[in-house]
């Protein structure tokens, strides 16, 4: 292919080709055959790979097109696409390349729900929660709650958040439900959830442990050394310890 290579969607049944030469992408089907060719830089595909967007730049505006698999446009919009939520339900575009603190929310057609003044951080995997600066909004735009710290992550099951309040090892770590309630608070960074999200982990680096917490924020155990991930079906973990940290 000429150009440069956007990425694959998820069932690997299309990939997507970007020429910078010409701001041209092209979207061909598994064996490289082309499908459809597109004014605009590739985005990304939705996670069931039956929706990809491009953004365009055109009369001193950025404009977003979604489009299907096959190459027909489902909806437009104003400013460069940002992501689409897991549920494909709805996608979030900015006002510009230099501007991100103006975000737009729209539904899979294309109509806008809502704008907002503040950087996006991400959709719930659930599609029914984002968050917008230290704000959580539901899905049509209206504000939940707002909270403290630096979001973080969803869990999987999109039912809590996770916030921090300084960027090293040594801060707090703030554990939210999905309404924006708290439910607890750490010492130490947040190190990850469990893909079932019954579980996370915290680490400490002053103290080189790794503490393991329910969803509800009950402590289950400590163990010396650094998180190092959860097993995919949430029941096993690994703990990096080195003896020698010189």
């Amino acid at each position: 292919f000429d150009g440069e290579f956007g990425g694959f969607s998820d069932d690997g049944q299309r990939l997507a080709i970007f020429a910078k030469s010409n701001d041209n992408t092209r979207l061909y089907d598994r064996l490289g055959n082309e499908i459809a060719s597109f004014d605009g830089k590739f985005g990304g595909f939705s996670d069931d790979g039956q929706q990809l967007a491009i953004s365009s730049f055109s009369d001193g505006a950025f404009l977003t097109q979604i489009y299907d698999n096959f190459g027909n446009e489902i909806a437009s919009s104003d400013g460069m696409f940002i992501g689409f939520s897991n549920d494909m339900q709805r996608f979030v575009t900015a006002l510009d390349h230099f501007d991100f603190g103006h975000i737009r929310l729209y539904d899979s057609f294309g109509k806008e729900i809502a704008n907002f003044s503040g950087a996006f951080s991400g959709f719930s995997d659930s599609g029914q929660r984002l968050v917008i600066n230290n704000r959580l909004y539901d899905n049509f735009g209206n504000e939940i709650a707002s909270f403290e710290g630096s979001f973080r992550d969803f869990s999987n099951d999109g039912q809590r958040f996770v916030t921090s309040s300084s960027p090293n090892s040594d801060g707090t770590t703030q554990l939210y439900d999905n309404f924006g309630k708290k439910i607890a608070r750490f010492d130490g960074s947040f190190s990850g959830f469990s893909d079932d999200g019954q579980r996370l982990a915290i680490f400490s680096e002053s103290s080189n442990n790794t503490r393991l917490y329910t969803h509800f924020g009950e402590e289950i155990a400590k163990f010396d050394g650094e998180f190092s991930g959860f097993s995919d079906d949430g029941q096993r973990f690994a703990i990096y310890s080195s003896k020698d940290k010189s």
